[in-house]
């Protein structure tokens, strides 16, 4: 996060900065500027990144799934970084409910393993499988479960509170 948005506050100011440092030093002296400023900002972040700690690392293969998940795929990296590190898995046997209709909504799913079949009032909506999120309409609306999920076959799944999700 700090990396890209230090490379994002770098590109802003260049951008903006350069002509002016063009115009006020010449082409050659606001060369020589650039030079001095990057080396200063790498130990700027250096310190900084120090300072943090070590970070946490997250597998590029958990990224890549919930890259997939529709409700997800428009987050940047650093947001999905963040829903990986607090991700909780969870399990469920065959028959199983994970959500019921009318239930509060207080997570999210993204499923591992396994499917599962959305109902309503014994009425199938759909059935799913894995990469497919499910329990995001009561989180958007803050209100209850629209449908009950249940499992298919023994399922495995990520959970995202829904301070997280949201």
């Amino acid at each position: 996060a700090i990396f890209e948005g230090a490379v994002g506050i770098g590109a802003t100011v260049g951008s903006l900065g350069a002509p002016l440092l063009i115009d006020v030093l010449g082409s050659r002296a606001a060369l020589v500027g650039t030079g001095v400023i990057l080396p200063a900002a790498a130990v700027v972040l250096g310190l900084l990144f120090r300072r943090l700690g070590h970070a946490e690392v997250v597998s590029p293969d958990d990224i890549e799934r919930l890259q997939r998940v529709p409700a997800f795929r428009v987050l940047p990296l650093t947001g999905l970084e963040r829903l990986v590190a607090g991700a909780v898995p969870v399990s469920f046997r065959a028959g199983e409910a994970l959500m019921r209709k009318g239930e509060a909504g207080d997570r999210f799913l993204v499923i591992d393993t396994g499917r599962v079949e959305v109902s309503d009032d014994g009425r199938v909506l759909d059935l799913l499988g894995p990469g497919a999120g499910i329990g995001e309409i009561a989180l958007l609306r803050g209100g209850p479960r629209t449908a009950t999920v249940t499992a298919l076959t023994d399922v495995t799944a990520q959970a995202f509170d829904a301070p997280a999700f949201l």
